[in-house]
Parts: structure tokens; sequence; C-alpha cells
């Protein structure tokens, strides 16, 4: 056994359960995505998807390697502001955004990407009262995808009238933020030049455009024993790439002017950053089948409970002496029958093994409910550090009145 398996079965004996945390690898991650959209256009700008994954941790190296955040909430806007964010640095998306998160937008000069016409005449007043200009982008609702978010070309006119009308709004963003079936390459390259027919026509109408803010839902790197499990192969980063940053490289090719490109990335940087260790706590046979239940559940892994089975590794306790080759399920701790962590499987294992989780970075830890266990800690994967104590009684109680 390695040092650092040897760690991981000490520490259990601190922890149920416990996350390690790739600082690094969200790092070159992020650097790789980057990278791949420079080769086709320079002017590039990456906004952390923080919904994603709001471990501090990450956000603050996102603010390290001198990004911008993306953020759909007022508790994100407060997260990301304590960690050092600029308001300049903010990127605030989301549809339903309160109107004290959209003030305190304001007020710190972040871009607001407006989602409804409602949300707009509320920027405009707020700005008209307190005398304030704002950078604006909007968010446009393009017809290569269906979606409820956004703002119809329909109503590009409406929202363009509203922000000629006012001396204090200023159009200098086109966002979109939507997902093609299977997260294809070819369905991006579509809502590209789609957002680039509506670039073309509000440039016409005398609008600024600075920038082109093509949002995320990329597919991540996946290791092969996820993509042999779906009925797509997914697109690469040089993929993407090439279809978004390619498609406006091109359009722009013989003018001066070139406004930035700003990507979302969440799922495609994080998805490897983050790893779960659960230890095996009963084998029992149940009409003869074998289920491996352990002090982890799925909300763990993938809380909205997809049928996926995610990489495992068995890391076996040394203290243990026996083990059963078995054909088994894995399933986790709480009291519904669909929390299976992944199906029919044939491990060697024991009481006291720990099973590690693979790729289990995105959504985790913000989409974990206090549902009968409160969600574990998070650690450093190099220092073991404690990035999140494990949430207890009273840090899940504390808003109740008891």
């Amino acid at each position: 056994m390695n040092l650092k398996d040897a760690q991981i079965i000490r520490l259990f004996e601190s922890y149920d359960s416990y996350y390690l945390a790739d600082i690094e690898k969200l790092k070159m991650n992020l650097k790789k995505f980057k990278r791949a959209f420079q080769s086709y256009y320079t002017k590039i700008d990456i906004g952390f998807s923080v919904k994603t994954n709001y471990l501090p941790a990450f956000c603050k190296a996102v603010l390290e390697e001198g990004y911008k955040a993306e953020v759909v909430s007022g508790m994100e806007y407060d997260l990301v502001s304590e960690i050092g964010f600029k308001g300049s640095d903010v990127i605030f998306n989301g549809p339903a955004k309160s109107s004290d998160a959209i003030r305190k937008a304001i007020v710190n000069d972040s871009l607001i990407q407006v989602d409804s016409i409602g949300e707009l005449k509320y920027i405009q007043s707020f700005c008209e009262e307190n005398q304030k200009q704002i950078k604006l982008g909007l968010r446009l609702n393009l017809s290569v995808v269906e979606s409820r978010f956004g703002i119809s070309k329909n109503e590009i006119n409406e929202a363009l009238t509203v922000i000629t009308e006012s001396q204090f709004l200023n159009l200098t963003t086109l966002h979109c933020h939507q997902m093609p079936a299977f997260k294809s390459s070819k369905g991006y390259n579509e809502l590209a030049k789609e957002m680039l027919e509506v670039y073309d026509e509000v440039s016409q109408n005398g609008f600024d455009i600075q920038t082109l803010n093509m949002g995320g839902g990329f597919a991540s790197p996946m290791p092969q024993v996820l993509i042999e499990q779906l009925n797509f192969t997914p697109p690469t980063f040089d993929d993407y790439a090439k279809a978004i940053a390619g498609e406006i490289a091109n359009y722009f090719s013989e003018t001066t002017f070139r406004p930035t490109l700003i990507l979302e990335p969440g799922l495609a940087v994080l998805s490897d950053t983050l790893k779960f260790y659960s230890k095996v706590k009963h084998i029992k046979l149940t009409n003869s089948s074998y289920s491996a239940i352990v002090s982890g559940s799925i909300y763990n892994i993938k809380p909205t409970k997809n049928k996926l089975n995610l990489p495992i590794r068995i890391i076996e306790n040394p203290a243990v002496d026996s083990r059963q080759s078995i054909e088994c399920t894995i399933s986790g701790s709480t009291c519904m029958e669909d929390d299976i962590m992944h199906r029919n499987v044939q491990i060697n294992v024991a009481v006291g093994d720990v099973i590690e989780f693979s790729n289990v970075g995105s959504y985790t830890l913000v989409l974990y409910p206090p549902f009968i266990t409160p969600l574990c800690a998070v650690l450093d994967s190099s220092s073991f550090e404690e990035l999140k104590s494990p949430s207890n009684f009273k840090s899940v109680f504390t808003d109740y009145k008891l």
C-alpha cells in the first residue's frame, strides 16, 4: 500500500466519509480550456461557474489565476466578494436575481446579464434614481435550443428601446447559455452563428458590443469507463474551441475590432477535481444478490441520481484479513430504495475497506441535501488540510427555532 492510500485509510479514524479536492488539477484544467480557445481566437476570458462547485478553496484558486467569477445568486455574489473578487470581475447571471443582489452588483460595477424585460426595467429604475452608469449584457434566448431562459428574439427590440431611452444603461455584452443535445460541438457552432447574427443586427443599431459570452454547459474530459456508458462521444476542448472561437475568428477576420469572447465553464473543468471516499460498513446477501453498504450515499456522488456507474477503486484496509470476490451493488446509507451508488460490479472487498469514487467535482457539494446525514468534510488532496469541516447538528439546525 502506498503512503497516500495508507493516509486515506487512517483518515477514517476522524471521518465517516470525505472528499479530496485537487486544487492544482482545477488550475491545470482551466489553463487547458483557455489555451484550446486561444489557439483559434486570442481575445479569450474565463468566468468560472461558481454554482457548479462553490468550494471557497476552488474560488480562491480561480481568483489567483486571474479569471472572473460567474454567479447566479446573491449568496454566490457575497461569497466571491468575501474571497476578494472585484465587482468588475464578477458576471451576474440568473433568471430570478433578488433586488438586493441586483443593487449590490450595480453599485460594485459588476456585469449584470439581463434575463428578462422586467429585470431590465428594474435596473433602469434603480440606475436613474441613483444616477448610476452601468454596463449590461443581454442573455439571449436563441432558436437552436429550446430554453426557458433569456430574452427571446422577438423581445430584443423592446430591450434595446429601454436601453436607448436611458442615459445610464450601456449595452456592452451579448450572452448565450444554452446546451445543445449531447453537448455537441455542432450545436455550439450553430449557437455561435446565431449569436453573430444578433451581434450584426445590434451593432448596426449603434450599440458598441465589446464582449460575446457563449456561457458554459461543455462536457468534461472523461475516462473510458464513462464514455462507454454514453450514447455519444463527448467533444474535446479543441472541438468546442474550433466550433465557437473558430467561427467568431472567421467572422472578425477582416475587421480591426475584435470583441472579447467569454466562456463560463463549470463541469468541464471541475468533474475530475474531486474524489469521494466512503467505508464499507456491511456486506449482505438479499434475494441472491450481494450489496456492499457504505457510509456515504448517492447524494455525495450523483445528487441528480443519474444511472452512470462512476469510476471506482477499492482501497484495501490492511487490518482486514480476508475478502470476498463478489458481484454486487454498492448502496448508500440512506433509507431510499434508489440510493444505489454503483450497479453490478465485480469486486474483491471486505467490511472496513474504502471505496474511492472519481469524477464527482461537479454539483455534488452544492446540491447535496441535509437529508439524514449532513455533508461530510472536504480535504486538500495534497496536504489533507480541512477545506470544509463536516456539517453537524449545529450547522444544519442553526437557523431553525428549536
